[in-house]
């Protein structure tokens, strides 16, 4: 019973701590669109693969992976983490946090 108890309070803390992963491929006529509710957005426009890679430390995150835009919204997330290639347009908004990009052209 207290190894039932250990085992399920440990999943319920992972759950918690783990981050969201998301990815969706891009080109050069992509618009990347992030609407996050609150959050500090960190935007790498290092990217060399032709992907944007979104990872939260939590919240609800919707993804829309579409042929020219890229949308992603959500909300209880403290922390965003995006990582993109340079050659896409940024459409970012947050509520409830800072907006952080580096190496923008």
């Amino acid at each position: 019973m207290k190894l039932q108890f250990v085992l399920g309070a440990a999943g319920v803390i992972a759950v918690l701590v783990l981050p969201a992963y998301s990815k969706c491929p891009v080109n050069e006529t992509s618009v990347l669109v992030i609407k996050a509710d609150t959050g500090d957005l960190q935007v790498d426009t290092n990217g060399k693969e032709p992907y944007v890679d979104v990872q939260t430390d939590g919240g609800k995150i919707i993804e829309n992976c579409g042929k020219q835009m890229i949308e992603y919204s959500g909300n209880g997330a403290h922390s965003w983490k995006i990582t993109t290639p340079r050659d896409i347009d940024l459409d970012l908004a947050t509520i409830g946090g800072n907006i952080t990009v580096t190496d923008v052209d």
